[in-house]
């Protein structure tokens, strides 16, 4: 079935699953906490849970592994087949095509992950346009040259297997950019009575890295 933003494929008795995506640095994290704090059902970023895994098991440099994306791949796989049945939405950081954003086209890897990811249909995909800032760390290794080829390379992934990409660019606020998201589709009914609600001050605005709000 097609998939379109104007026409959101539906799965009966199925959650809606919105995917977050970009490039590194492009403000996907805050989004995803922002958005946990109003009550949504969220995934965070399979990639960066098993980078901290990893790197707690004394592999300080696992994605230098051969077989570091088929790790991500089924840890997201493994994520998406645990949303709870009665959620109305969830908002992803990161589907399973964005793994063949950091994969060669002639690695093994990728005809096998391009082919499992197409069994996951979204029903909205939004491209986190980047930040005006770049900052790296133990699980952000990329460079702004890096993280903006990547941006690109996630756009088409998403274009050439039907989808069609909401992009969000950066506001004065993450409250804004996060209402930028929110207007695109319909009222949640089913918010998550359960999610965490983090004190305002602690939600980091990262379009503006001097704030605390």
């Amino acid at each position: 079935m097609k998939k379109n933003q104007n026409a959101p494929v539906i799965k009966t008795n199925s959650p809606q699953k919105i995917i977050l995506t970009g490039g590194p640095c492009s403000g996907k994290t805050s989004l995803i906490l922002a958005l946990q704090n109003r009550g949504e059902h969220i995934l965070k970023e399979a990639a960066t849970d098993w980078i901290l895994y990893q790197q707690a098991c004394g592999n300080d440099r696992p994605w230098e592994k051969p077989d570091f994306q088929h790790h991500i791949f089924k840890l997201q796989q493994q994520q998406e087949q645990r949303i709870h049945p009665q959620a109305q939405r969830v908002f992803l950081d990161r589907g399973t095509l964005d793994c063949l954003a950091y994969l060669e086209i002639n690695n093994p890897l990728y005809g096998e992950i391009e082919q499992k990811a197409k069994a996951h249909l979204y029903d909205y995909v939004f491209l986190i346009a980047p930040l005006n800032f770049m900052q790296t760390n133990t699980v952000r290794r990329e460079n702004k040259q890096e993280a903006q080829q990547l941006h690109k390379k996630l756009e088409a992934l998403y274009r050439a297997s039907g989808y069609n990409p909401i992009t969000i660019y950066p506001e004065k606020t993450l409250e804004l950019r996060v209402d930028k998201v929110l207007k695109h589709i319909p009222k949640c009914s089913n918010l998550n009575p359960y999610a965490y609600k983090m004190p305002h001050h602690l939600v980091r605005d990262q379009e503006n890295p001097e704030s605390t709000y």
